[in-house]
């Protein structure tokens, strides 16, 4: 029997959080995508795309880490 281990509430918020602004960040660079693809500018929205992409992956790595630690910090502090 292998089970995982559940995650903590506050890590269940925090990655429904980015989930969300994942999706966002995702419709987004589809939009800006097929809009390059509109103007024939293929090589340009690949390159646009890889760079909003690592650019989204980081900025969400950065938002999560720093919701957890707020979360966490105002737990500590909520059940004192």
């Amino acid at each position: 029997m292998n089970r995982k281990a559940k995650k903590p509430k506050i890590a269940q918020i925090c990655d429904g959080f980015c989930d969300d602004i994942t999706s966002y960040f995702e419709d987004i660079r589809k939009k800006i995508s097929e809009n390059l693809l509109k103007l024939r500018l293929g090589v340009i929205e690949q390159t646009v795309d890889n760079v909003i992409e690592n650019f989204f992956r980081e900025g969400i790595k950065d938002i999560n880490e720093s919701l957890k630690g707020k979360l966490a910090d105002f737990n500590k502090d909520f059940y004192k």
